[in-house]
């Protein structure tokens, strides 16, 4: 693993996270998937979906997944396209729903991405986006050259990341709060790692330095106390122009609750 490589790349970090690579596991999908009540045979769209592992639960639910990534391949034989995640090459109206999990932050262009996964829902569709946040506003902005390589890099607070769904085009429906997840996983890293992934947790991100490399920096190690410090939540949303009615039999108000 080159000090260029993000943290997911490194055969260790997969093998300690398992094989979703991100906090809360398939356990949050499933979580998110059941607050969403798709139908079966729904459409789901995987953005980043790695080696499968989320693709593998939608099958196992009923529902009919297709995996997007740039740089992974599966380990399983699911619809797959190799492309970039802020333009995935869909028709219009394409899916019911669309996963995006640990992904945002890595994208250099989070709004063109949104917009897109607007574009390619159908009417009603859901995006379920669990994502690293900042605790805290900050003033110092990132360094343009690490945009991507780190997921530190592209945070942004609770209320940055719910004002760019909603200028994106999307509803806010419900979030829940699943920082709990983020310090899970990082004490397992901690406890399995070696030096290079330890080095990685424990880089200083301190508020009066800019948010920058070295690439593959990881949030996990800042949920300790000083510096910026990080959460990880839980949205789902709906296009705007396409909203959910609160009685709507896919998607209850029982199911969601804020």
């Amino acid at each position: 693993m080159s000090a260029a490589d993000p943290l997911y790349a490194s055969p260790l970090f997969q093998q300690i996270a398992g094989g979703t690579w991100r906090p809360g596991g398939l356990a949050l999908t499933r979580h998110a998937l059941e607050l969403c009540a798709f139908p079966p045979r729904s459409e789901i769209l995987d953005i980043g979906c790695g080696q499968g592992a989320s693709l593998a639960l939608l099958r196992e639910l009923g529902m009919n997944g297709t995996g997007l990534d740039n740089t992974c391949s599966l380990t399983e034989d699911f619809p797959f396209v190799r492309a970039d995640a802020q333009d995935p090459p869909f028709p219009d109206a394409s899916f019911d729903g669309i996963l995006c999990e640990c992904v945002l932050s890595l994208l250099p262009d989070a709004e063109q991405a949104l917009r897109r996964f607007v574009s390619i829902l159908r009417p009603k569709g859901k995006l379920l986006l669990s994502e690293l946040y900042l605790r805290q506003e900050t003033t110092i902005l990132p360094d343009k050259a690490w945009i991507g390589s780190s997921c530190l890099t592209g945070a942004r607070t609770r209320q940055g990341l719910e004002r760019l769904l909603q200028k994106s085009g999307f509803d806010l429906l419900h979030t829940e709060d699943h920082t709990a997840c983020l310090k899970e996983l990082a004490a397992r890293l901690l406890w399995y790692g070696d030096a290079s992934l330890k080095n990685l947790l424990h880089r200083k991100n301190d508020a009066a330095e800019p948010l920058s490399g070295p690439a593959g920096s990881c949030a996990c190690g800042a949920v300790r106390s000083g510096g910026l410090r990080y959460g990880y939540g839980l949205w789902i949303a709906t296009p705007s122009s396409r909203s959910v009615c609160p009685d709507e039999d896919t998607f209850s108000g029982e199911n969601l609750r804020t």
